[in-house]
């Protein structure tokens, strides 16, 4: 009987440490993006009205819906829906190692990739991916619904400029 207790309790005890890890997480994300907005980078202006507020907050609670036993493509689909915006790669993986710091960024990376390609050829997903710069370093992945008829990507939807690659092509030749 106690064996049980103690068992119930670690478990307790291992999930508030997951809960308190995703609170971590998003406050370091949103003080983040705080900064950026106050030096000028973010996508989102110092002049808020409630209207902003109130997004914001749901934004917030939609986190805390982010859930580890998820495929992959359910947390990348999730985490654009969230940010509502057109993201790169670099930024989904740094999302997601917000609500999961036990695995690399770079592992995200990694799994991110090929997942993200997956989805791109689901015509129920809705992502596509923009090329920016003549650059696949540049790719920001979004929903279809966020380009206007033109085919460019809807000022509200913008991605973060701050993750543009400013690598150069070099061509090798004999």
């Amino acid at each position: 009987m106690s064996n049980n207790l103690v068992s119930i309790l670690k478990k307790e005890r291992l999930e508030l440490l997951d809960k308190l890890s995703r609170i971590e997480g998003l406050i370091k994300l949103y003080q983040q993006a705080f900064l950026d907005i106050e030096a000028g980078d973010g996508l989102l202006t110092i002049e808020k009205n409630d209207d902003q507020l109130q997004k914001s907050k749901i934004s917030i609670d939609q986190y805390f819906a982010y859930d580890n036993s998820h495929p992959i493509r359910k947390k990348i689909l999730d985490i654009i829906k969230n940010e509502n915006r057109f993201l790169h790669v670099r930024e989904i993986a740094n999302i997601a190692h917000q609500f999961e710091p036990n695995i690399p960024v770079t592992i995200f990376v990694k799994k991110l990739s090929p997942a993200l390609s997956v989805l791109k050829n689901l015509p129920q997903s809705g992502l596509i991916s923009i090329e920016v710069a003549n650059s696949h370093f540049n790719t920001f992945w979004g929903s279809k619904a966020w380009l206007n008829e033109k085919g460019e990507i809807k000022s509200q939807y913008m991605y973060n400029s701050n993750q543009l690659s400013n690598l150069n092509k070099v061509i090798y030749s004999i």
